[in-house]
């Protein structure tokens, strides 16, 4: 039966990157025009930030792969099901790169609640919209969270999955997961959007506000202690008399 250290770690190696083509560490790799090491750069195809690998670089750790797996399967069959991985994780990142551009055309039209500018800086970007790569998982807004489960969780699953032979995960973890997101994301977009057509009309749409209790106790006369020590109280009232009712209900059954 084979474990992570079969494939991973042939021979003793512990290079646990060998033989790995697209489906590098975080977001994976793509074929472009030089190795960029462990520099993260844009996917012309996707837009999603991740390694870029040569044609030559591609061809190198696949052979290694093969060597490994032509140990148990027949050759054609593990260039089929790399090569179908291969494609599934093209696919992917297609569908994460489609709702990534949803997000960046309604930050050019500086539709995001709240904007970059108006929440704590990125760190190491400062206030400007950063997705994939350094993006961050807090103090953002909604549609960039849906995006950061989508790009960081689901879209890995899904070709990984793929890339471990387990049609199941990549389905039901990966690529069902990853199209209710761009579905999720698409229909935010459409909500800020329609907003802004609304409030472009008659104004910007007020926000409800949450009193604070301690402002309540006061506009009440009361003191933080006595405004609690009333909640309390109108709680424990209204229990006893579900208490009382469930009592005279169940009574009244029983005589009928």
């Amino acid at each position: 039966m084979p474990t992570c250290v079969t494939c991973h770690m042939y021979k003793g190696t512990h290079d646990v990157s060998q033989g790995i083509t697209l489906g590098g560490a975080s977001q994976g790799k793509f074929v472009g025009n030089e190795d960029t090491g462990n520099k993260q750069v844009k996917d012309p195809g996707s837009g999603i930030m991740m390694n870029g690998i040569t044609k030559a670089t591609f061809e190198r750790e696949r052979a290694k792969m093969l060597a490994n797996c032509t140990l148990c399967h027949d050759r054609r069959f593990a260039e089929h099901k790399l090569g179908n991985a291969d494609e599934i994780k093209r696919q992917s990142d297609s569908i994460a790169g489609e709702a990534l551009k949803v997000i960046e055309g309604l930050y050019q039209d500086k539709l995001l609640d709240p904007m970059p500018e108006n929440r704590p800086p990125n760190p190491l970007a400062g206030h400007t919209l950063v997705l994939t790569g350094q993006q961050l998982y807090e103090k953002t807004s909604q549609i960039e969270a849906l995006f950061f489960r989508m790009y960081k969780f689901d879209l890995i699953q899904a070709w990984k999955g793929a890339y471990h032979a387990n049609p199941d995960y990549t389905h039901w973890y990966g690529n069902a997961p990853l199209k209710l997101d761009l579905d999720e994301i698409k229909g935010e977009a459409s909500k800020l959007r329609r907003l802004a057509a609304l409030e472009s009309k008659s104004g910007p749409v007020a926000k409800p506000e949450v009193t604070p209790a301690p402002a309540k106790a006061a506009a009440a006369g009361l003191s933080p202690e006595q405004y609690y020590a009333l909640g309390v109280a109108a709680v424990a009232l209204f229990m006893g008399s579900a208490m009382v009712l469930l009592w005279w209900i169940t009574g009244r059954r029983r005589e009928g």
